[in-house]
């Protein structure tokens, strides 16, 4: 059980760590910016809600409506020209591409115990 608790400390501090990072800043400031601007935040409200509605629609088995994913095709070109929203796309894409070197180290033995 030990071991248990010291694995679980380390992804404690890991969380607390990904907090320090550059990206993490940076995406936290891109998304202040966006939130703090009333044209921005509700593209991106709605953006987040509908993909949240698609995708829960999804997960039931239901069908998706075609207007809310045309919809969703809308808000995301509408993001690609709010300057504001295209600063918080880039930082996301910059967070999850550390976030995936991360996940690779910590289950690569994993990977290499199946290899």
């Amino acid at each position: 059980m030990a071991e248990q608790v010291n694995i679980y400390d380390t992804a404690n501090q890991l969380a607390k760590e990904v907090t320090e990072t550059k990206e993490f800043k940076d995406l936290k400031e891109a998304l202040d910016q966006a939130k703090a601007d009333e044209a921005s935040n509700k593209i991106y409200t709605e953006f987040q809600e509908t993909q949240l509605t698609i995708q829960q629609q999804q997960a039931a088995g239901q069908e998706v409506e075609q207007e809310k994913i045309k919809r969703l095709q809308e808000l995301s070109e509408e993001m690609q020209d709010d300057d504001l929203l295209k600063e918080v796309l880039k930082n996301e894409q910059e967070m999850n591409m550390l976030l995936n070197d991360v996940n690779r180290v910590v289950v690569s033995p994993l990977t290499k115990l199946y290899l």
